[in-house]
């Protein structure tokens, strides 16, 4: 399945929605008929534009005006994004973006994590106020981002997708012809996290992916990624989603 979506709350006119997307899927160019803010969890995707191309990494929040005509590509193990449509009335009254183009911008993890738990685990009462404190936090102001990396980088991430639970940094470097610790700096200057975080990161969204599509238990997804245990993936999840992983097995469970 490309992708599965599942509503975690309506109020206050927002709409908020989890979609799990499937590795390297594509939607062709599309637009939406309303204004659409996206927040990135896991993963990575590929976006083409009239302005030209860009690459996002999670964690990432992107917004677009109605009418913004734009192709995606999904990361190699696939993403989890929470999105947001708008009631049109809103976009004047409370956030203020009734002129606001197309931003996309790296936001802070921990803080997303911490309200997105908000919304998947509190009660009704918790969860609307939850759901405007994160929405507030993704429609503040931030620059768009077009970054160009080494012509080598390319291939250092393929390197670590391609098994991120055996990869190693030094055999990555060697094969890409650089320093090591000059791979770790392009990492940090261009992703904002070293190949180590990105490996951890691949190996969440590959589990995440498995824990929708796959009727093993958590313990046996956590293996199939690379994870020493169950523990250690749930603790990556939560510090990067907000959600355990049994947690996301049930909200997709729902029909």
């Amino acid at each position: 399945m490309t992708v599965a979506v599942r509503e975690v709350l309506t109020a206050n006119g927002i709409r908020a929605r989890l979609a799990s997307y499937g590795p390297n899927a594509r939607f062709g160019r599309h637009s939406h008929s309303t204004f659409y803010v996206s927040i990135m969890l896991l993963g990575s995707m590929q976006e083409r534009t009239a302005d030209g191309d860009g690459e996002y990494l999670s964690p990432h929040c992107a917004l677009m005006p109605p009418g913004f005509d734009h192709a995606n590509i999904y990361g190699r193990h696939g993403a989890l994004d929470l999105v947001f449509d708008f009631d049109p009335d809103l976009l004047e009254t409370q956030f203020d973006l009734r002129d606001a183009g197309r931003t996309a911008r790296r936001v802070d993890n921990a803080r997303i994590a911490a309200l997105v738990a908000m919304l998947i685990d509190k009660p009704e009462n918790w969860r609307e106020d939850g759901f405007m404190d994160l929405l507030t936090l993704a429609t503040s102001p931030g620059k768009t981002e077009r970054r160009s990396p080494p012509s080598w980088f390319a291939r250092a991430r393929e390197y670590f997708d391609d098994d991120p639970c055996s990869a190693r940094v030094t055999d990555a470097a060697a094969s890409c012809g650089v320093h090591r610790v000059h791979l770790v700096r392009v990492f940090r200057d261009f992703l904002d996290m070293t190949p180590t975080e990105y490996r951890l990161q691949a190996m969440t969204v590959q589990a995440a992916g498995l824990l929708r599509n796959s009727p093993d238990d958590i313990s046996a997804v956590a293996a199939k990624a690379g994870f020493a245990d169950a523990s250690h993936f749930a603790r990556e999840m939560r510090k990067r989603s907000g959600m355990s992983p049994s947690a996301l097995k049930r909200f997709f469970a729902r029909r």
